[in-house]
């Protein structure tokens, strides 16, 4: 039991610095593009929104650096935390459900359920995220929820 869970511990790390290399590989090509692709921002004129070109290219290196707090701090940042907050939140209700078989469980019943109706669940579901887009606007949430459609769609 001790070396499952040493076993576990180093896939979990492994997984964690192989997203944290990811997010920085974007951050850093984020980055460099701004030295080849020019400075913009959308103005307001009427009804419409102008593209409008701005002087300069490139941020400075600390601009880079605390661009994520700056995010945090700006007026959608508020946004930015309730997704990340809901998204950490469901992450870890799937991740104490699959450790306790109940996803397991879920989609079993759901098979079961729905044995000779596999269409109709199909349905269901595509229109429970077709409801949850349009009504909550819940979109990049969605994606902690692909497992169980991979699931679904395999059995």
């Amino acid at each position: 039991m001790n070396m499952e869970k040493e076993r576990i511990l180093k896939i979990n790390k492994r997984s964690f610095i192989t997203v944290c290399a990811i997010l920085i590989t974007f951050m850093v090509l984020a980055y460099v593009l701004t030295f080849f692709l020019e400075k913009g921002e959308y103005v307001p004129i009427g009804d419409e929104l102008v593209y409008q070109t701005l002087p300069g290219k490139g941020y400075s290196f600390f601009s880079f650096l605390t661009s994520p707090f700056r995010l945090l701090g700006s007026s959608d940042g508020l946004n930015v935390i309730v997704i990340a907050l809901f998204m950490l939140i469901l992450a870890g209700s799937f991740n104490v459900m699959n450790e306790t078989g109940g996803i397991t469980s879920i989609i079993g019943y759901l098979i079961r359920k729905f044995q000779n109706r596999k269409y109709l669940l199909l349905y269901i579901v595509i229109l429970c995220f077709m409801l949850f887009g349009a009504l909550f606007g819940i979109f990049e949430e969605s994606v902690t929820l692909l497992p169980i459609i991979i699931l679904l769609s395999l059995s």
